[in-house]
């Protein structure tokens, strides 16, 4: 079904797939990551939500996939991965966070609400030094 020519149905898939995530397989996995590149936008932000969700070690370069949607043209899909890579911030690397750190500046406010969170989150658990924490919300 994730295969399906039909959105809806791929996100029905991605959202059944979550409530049974205890007998979700590997391969299954690699279909939900093949989907962050979908052409429904829809689809791509279930994909992001479903894989932090999923896995309890998301791969490096699942990472660098999420992190390439904070650039996505849907507002939706920059707000999942925002959300998602803050979920994930003990394992994202310092260049990530400067990218979430360019959506303080998103047309969206909510999506700026969302990186402003996480990059205080980052500050408090000691990822983020004072003056790159500073730096940012400063400019």
């Amino acid at each position: 079904l994730l295969d399906d020519w039909n959105s809806g149905v791929r996100s029905s898939a991605i959202i059944a797939l979550v409530r049974l995530r205890d007998v979700v397989e590997p391969e299954t996995i690699e279909k939900i990551t093949a989907l962050l590149d979908d052409r429904n936008s829809g689809v791509r932000s279930l994909a992001v939500e479903a894989l932090v969700r999923l896995r309890d070690v998301v791969e490096p370069e699942t990472i660098e996939k999420i992190t390439a949607l904070l650039g996505d043209w849907n507002s939706d899909v920059r707000r999942s991965a925002v959300e998602a890579l803050g979920e994930l911030k003990a394992v994202i690397k310092p260049e990530t966070i400067e990218k979430i750190a360019v959506l303080l500046n998103d047309k969206e406010r909510d999506i700026q609400d969302s990186a402003l969170s996480i990059l205080s989150r980052c500050y408090e658990s000691g990822i983020l030094n004072k003056f790159q924490y500073e730096g940012w919300i400063n400019s």
